[in-house]
């Protein structure tokens, strides 16, 4: 009896110790829950404002004269008279170079002489022909014979002008080292003439900004040449095709050069003023770069952050349009986005700052081959 006892009390003994074990485990080593403050990031955010952007577009092209040729001879022969140097300004109709040509002055004067005794001959024949000596039809055919010869006269004379190289139009020539005596042929380049009294340079915009260039929009473009000058141009003609491969569509600038400034060949920028639109306007900081994407956080109501991808539109200082993607009245995040990802909780601080103030960090810009700034 003593035994079954306690043998009882042992069993009651260890059930109560093994109840009091499993309880303090379950309760004293359970994890304790984190705090939805310690999950939150603190970040900064701007409204998306609506406004009016009087943009300012970057292109880089290169300078052309307004007429340029190259001056090749017509014939195979020799140079016998330069009478130009290097770089020298002419005026259209000056001559230039003048080839050997005392074969075809020998053949103008022998046809010459033909044609004046063929002359002689009609007039003699007209006066017997009048008295009725001589029939009509021997008179036409020496007439016909006549307008032959001068024909012949007439293409003697194209030859020598052949031999003698004239400016088409007035302008500078290029630098060269003709010589006289030097045998040249159709094909070679002597002289190169260009009029630069006015220049004109080729730029590609992209084809969404077409809407905002009129001919006759005023431009503004710099020189590396000329560093502290500021060239003033206008849009003058507009392309009628758009290039497939770029979306870009060419427009052509024309300079006045009264003081040959502008070279061929020169790089020249210019900052095309484009009328604008109202865009939706963040500041350059608060955008998310992800390979050629381009993305936003915007804050939920439930106080959370959402991805979005947008599409930059044009740039001005530290501020960006997009085209799409978001809308005014929404807030992004402007400060803490290299922390978070799409559904993140976040703490908006709250000394937030303005857009304004958020201007003077603006990230690098690269440009593209049109010219245009990309983010």
């Amino acid at each position: 009896m003593k035994k079954a006892l306690a043998f009882l009390l042992f069993l009651i003994a260890a059930g109560i110790s093994w109840y009091c074990y499993t309880f303090g485990i379950l309760h004293r080593g359970a994890p304790q829950s984190a705090s939805p403050a310690a999950l939150e990031k603190s970040v900064r955010v701007v409204p998306v404002k609506d406004q009016k952007s009087g943009l300012v577009f970057p292109l880089v092209g290169r300078v052309f004269a307004s007429k340029s040729v190259e001056i090749t001879p017509e014939v195979t022969a020799r140079i016998s008279k330069v009478h130009v140097s290097s770089a020298q300004a002419v005026k259209k109709g000056q001559l230039l170079i003048e080839l050997d040509h005392g074969m075809e002055e020998a053949k103008l004067r022998e046809e010459t002489v033909r044609l004046d005794n063929q002359l002689r001959r009609l007039s003699m024949m007209q006066k017997l022909n009048s008295k009725g000596v001589v029939s009509l039809d021997s008179m036409e055919q020496l007439r016909a014979e006549t307008e032959q010869q001068k024909a012949v006269v007439e293409a003697r004379k194209a030859a020598l002008e052949e031999r003698k190289i004239y400016a088409p139009f007035s302008g500078v020539l290029s630098m060269h080292r003709l010589t006289p005596g030097e045998l040249v042929k159709p094909g070679n380049v002597l002289l190169q003439l260009d009029d630069l009294s006015e220049v004109y340079v080729d730029f590609n915009i992209p084809e969404r900004l077409m809407s905002q260039l009129v001919p006759g929009q005023k431009v503004t473009g710099t020189a590396e040449a000329w560093p502290n000058e500021k060239f003033n141009g206008v849009v003058r003609e507009i392309d009628t095709h758009v290039k497939s491969d770029t979306l870009a569509i060419k427009i052509r600038v024309f300079f006045k050069n009264d003081n040959v400034r502008l070279l061929d060949g020169m790089m020249m920028e210019i900052e095309l003023s484009l009328f604008g639109g109202r865009y939706a306007i963040i500041p350059l900081k608060s955008i998310w770069y992800q390979g050629d994407d381009r993305y936003v956080f915007i804050l939920n109501k439930d106080g959370t952050v959402s991805r979005r991808r947008i599409v930059l539109g044009p740039v001005t200082g530290s501020f960006a349009a997009v085209l799409d993607g978001i809308r005014p009245g929404m807030q992004v995040v402007s400060e803490g986005i290299e922390k978070l990802s799409d559904g993140d909780r976040v703490r908006v601080l709250s000394d937030e700052k303005t857009l304004e103030e958020l201007s003077d960090d603006v990230p690098l810009r690269k440009k593209n081959r049109t010219g245009d700034a990309v983010l």
